[in-house]
């Protein structure tokens, strides 16, 4: 698969370990450019690099999507996907930079690793 196939995602050190670890499961974005209905489709590849610069890697395929107008849409285990170590200060936290940031929506994707 050529590289520009896939979608590419790059994550802080935290959450690629946490999906190494296979503890994180999903993703939330904002709707945008890249991610949005139309480039976040049902088993897409998925590069997810550990920052933008190393050359550290996961790779899997995009098995569910779905979009949400809030955070608060998010039921307790869609949440516990996205963030492994849920807890209502992360819930609070998240909403807080959602109501900041004044976002009109997201995209949520599960990710299913190779291997």
């Amino acid at each position: 698969m050529s590289s520009k196939d896939r979608l590419f995602v790059p994550l802080s050190t935290k959450w690629f370990n946490e999906y190494k670890r296979g503890r994180k499961k999903a993703e939330l974005r904002t709707l945008g450019h890249q991610y949005n209905v139309n480039n976040v489709v049902k088993g897409r590849r998925v590069e997810l690099r550990r920052g933008y610069s190393t050359k550290e890697s996961l790779w899997g395929t995009i098995t569910s999507v779905w979009t949400i107008r809030s955070i608060a849409q998010l039921c307790k285990e869609e949440l516990r996907e996205i963030i492994p170590d849920e807890s209502q200060s992360n819930r609070e936290w998240l909403e807080s930079y959602e109501e900041k940031n004044n976002y009109t929506g997201f995209i949520v994707f599960r990710i299913k690793l190779d291997g």
